[in-house]
């Protein structure tokens, strides 16, 4: 049985994706944004994401048994009274336009909650029997943030809190407050280590039932009440905490965008950071107790965009509320493609069989590919049969550089197929990267990729962390060693990575072990400011050229520039 899971399209927050599952297993997954150069791929359906998979499996529409959607359309329109009525080929039409997708039949159309679909999206990839489920975005259907229990088969509802206590809105708005953009709230948890949380009590109120939001209560009830959210918790914010600041744009002529300039936060903007870092941590270390008193069950699964806030993460590990935790990858929008499509195979009456023990599910390309893309070009090239010794002599050196090969990862961290790789030891490093390279705010911190034997000796209390999702204390012996790695309040946000999940890469990070005597590299994504993570060669070959990489490794070949 073929399902073809998909998120995005009809509003302007919702990450557009697509994935496949073929009786229970996940066979391909990918982000939309990666083939159309647009982050987030807001306001899209996944056209090209839905290519890509059928072409993976070597299957067409035809094969298509069900198409999952994250998103329960006719029930969300009419809770808020909108004239909608169900029309399976009309939805097909506009899910599989002929102009892009040829086909005699059509698969049935399936519409599974929001909320739900992240929920699914992290219990059924956990490998867990039992688990509470904590989901935690801007908006759903009716929830902002939700509890759940799974159990086998089947996931049980048990509390839910709306649209003006969302945590993801008043994270992002915070954000966009202090002069970020509100779509990249991972910056604001940057910027949170250089406050402290003098107004972290201002902002909601807990109790034994849960959590409220100090803004007033919502009225309308329209399509989304993110605009009405927004503008509620920016005047609380200006009369209550501090001014905002009106910022203009700038024309950065390396990413040829208008983007906001580099700015130096005042003690009032950084303690707004670290005082909504240190709100939504008390609330979620709250919700969680509140689930395990329901549930007696010490296992978690997290997901929605909040449980990509890894220093949250860190605060859970820290608790020790629950003993296992499990986050999906793709905990954005884009991994309710993979939950929708798992929860409407369970609600068929089927167990999945998916342990997610790593995100290698998108495009991958061959030498050949890749050759014929370099000489495309009329680049000059040099191809080794072992280039991950030739890498890490490089990165040795202090060079940096672009690393591309195998499949594409999902979710928003680069997991060494899709990664910028630099040397860790370079106290300079961090200022070079994002200045000349990501072209990206001063303060914002890079994460490593650590050997798994050597997670002990450089890291506090270190779990195995394959996909980027938790806050570590570096050991003060060892902050010297690897300072480009390393947050202002002693911190990273490591990948741990073990050899079966990325052999090549890992042999990589051997051969910089034996240069430097460290089993550590930097690692952030393959990417600059404002784009997403490259797919293609051709991605990899403008990227390298548009910034100040050094050499641009690819599969086996080796570029540099003239």
């Amino acid at each position: 049985m073929y399902i073809l899971g998909i998120s995005g399209w009809f509003d302007r927050r919702h990450d557009a994706a697509a994935s496949l599952i073929k009786d229970g297993k996940l066979i391909a997954a990918a982000e939309e944004e990666r083939f159309i150069r647009r982050k987030h791929s807001y306001d899209t359906l996944p056209y090209n994401a839905i290519g890509f998979c059928l072409k993976k499996e070597r299957i067409s529409v035809d094969d298509l048994d069900y198409v999952a959607i994250y998103w329960n359309f006719p029930h969300h329109y009419k809770i808020r009274n909108f004239k909608w009525k169900f029309n399976e080929k009309k939805m097909i039409d506009i899910i599989f336009p002929k102009i892009y997708f040829n086909y005699k039949k059509h698969p049935k159309i399936k519409y599974i909650n929001h909320h739900l679909s992240h929920a699914s999206s992290a219990f059924r990839c956990s490998g867990f029997k039992k688990s509470l489920i904590l989901v935690i975005d801007g908006q759903g259907e009716e929830y902002a943030t939700t509890l759940w229990y799974g159990n086998g088969n089947k996931i049980e509802f048990i509390k839910g809190w709306g649209t003006k206590d969302s945590l993801g809105y008043f994270y992002e708005t915070v954000s966009e407050y202090v002069g970020l953009e509100a779509s990249e709230p991972g910056k604001l948890m940057g910027l949170a280590a250089y406050g402290k949380p003098s107004y972290s009590k201002k902002f909601f109120t807990i109790s034994k039932n849960g959590y409220a939001s100090h803004i007033s209560k919502i009225i309308s009830r329209r399509l989304d009440e993110e605009i009405e959210t927004r503008k509620k918790w920016k005047t609380f914010l200006r009369n209550n905490i501090v001014k905002e600041r009106k910022i203009p744009l700038t024309f950065n002529k390396n990413i040829s965008s208008f983007v906001k300039p580099s700015l130096n936060f005042d003690k009032k903007m950084r303690n707004l950071a670290s005082s909504a870092q240190s709100a939504i941590e008390e609330i979620i270390l709250h919700l969680i107790r509140l689930g395990v008193e329901k549930t007696n069950c010490k296992k978690l699964c997290i997901s929605g965009g909040v449980a990509l806030n890894s220093l949250a993460n860190k605060s859970i590990l820290r608790s020790e509320i629950v003993e296992n935790i499990f986050i999906q990858p793709a905990s954005n929008d884009a991994g309710c493609s993979i939950g929708s499509a798992l929860e409407l195979y369970a609600s068929l009456g089927y167990k999945s069989k998916i342990k997610l023990d790593n995100a290698y599910y998108g495009p991958k390309f061959s030498n050949d590919e890749i050759l014929e893309t370099i000489k495309k070009f009329g680049l000059s090239y040099e191809y080794y049969d072992d280039i991950s010794g030739v890498a890490a002599e490089l990165v040795s050196k202090n060079k940096i550089i672009g690393w591309f090969h195998g499949k594409m990862e999902l979710g928003p961290r680069a997991l060494g197929n899709r990664s910028i790789l630099a040397n860790p030891s370079n106290p300079k490093m961090k200022n070079i990267l994002n200045k000349k390279i990501k072209f990206r705010e001063w303060f914002r911190p890079f994460a490593p990729t650590i050997l798994y034997s050597g997670k002990d000796e450089y890291l506090e209390h270190a779990n195995y962390s394959p996909f980027m999702l938790f806050v570590f204390d570096v050991k003060k012996d060892k902050r010297k060693e690897v300072p480009a790695i390393v947050h202002v309040d002693g911190t990273t946000r490591p990948q741990i990575l073990k050899k079966n999940i990325n052999p090549k890469y890992y042999k990589l990070i051997k051969n910089i072990e034996k240069e430097i005597s460290i089993p550590v590299v930097l690692n952030t994504s393959f990417n600059v400011k404002g784009e997403p993570i490259v797919c293609t060669p051709r991605d990899a070959i403008r990227t390298f050229y548009s910034s100040g990489l050094d050499y641009l490794v690819m599969n086996n070949y080796l570029i540099k520039k003239r």
